[in-house]
């Protein structure tokens, strides 16, 4: 029985599952698209329960087209869309929708509070958790507290 590994690469288009051999060659490649949620101007989210069940449905896709057995896989490796918001509960469940990288809800506070109130950096660290200096583009919520009254249902 011949042993493989599995690549899961969910980007911002598709999601994508890959099966290669010992050798390292491609075996065989399945993908899904991937569809963003836009609920108001300028968020941008993903179900991650739904993201999940995908997850599950390109990898069961792959299997099935390649006639590979789930024990022969020796390993697993991920890459995902960069930067963004996926908070899980202590049980790692969803704390509610993803945030993508390309959504811009935190505009307004990072305008108002931070950028005309001329938050200072160390504040800035404190605030979101980062030693890092404040970012060329500090709307994105990753890393940065940005993103997290709105993730946690309330606003400054």
């Amino acid at each position: 029985m011949s042993n493989y590994w599995l690549g899961l690469d969910c980007g911002g288009s598709w999601l994508k599952a890959g099966l290669y051999d010992g050798a390292g060659r491609e075996v065989a490649v399945q993908r899904l698209p991937l569809h963003a949620l836009s609920p108001q101007p300028g968020w941008v989210e993903r179900d991650m329960t739904e993201l999940w069940q995908q997850c599950a449905s390109v990898i069961n896709k792959l299997l099935a087209h390649t006639g590979v057995n789930g024990s022969q896989i020796r390993g697993l490796g991920i890459s995902a869309q960069g930067k963004g918001l996926f908070l899980l509960d202590k049980s790692d469940r969803p704390l509610g929708k993803a945030i993508l990288s390309s959504d811009r809800r935190a505009m307004e506070i990072v305008q108002r509070r931070w950028q005309k109130e001329a938050v200072p950096q160390p504040a800035l660290a404190k605030r979101s958790g980062s030693a890092k200096t404040l970012p060329a583009d500090p709307t994105n919520p990753v890393d940065r507290a940005s993103g997290l009254p709105f993730t946690l249902g309330k606003r400054e």
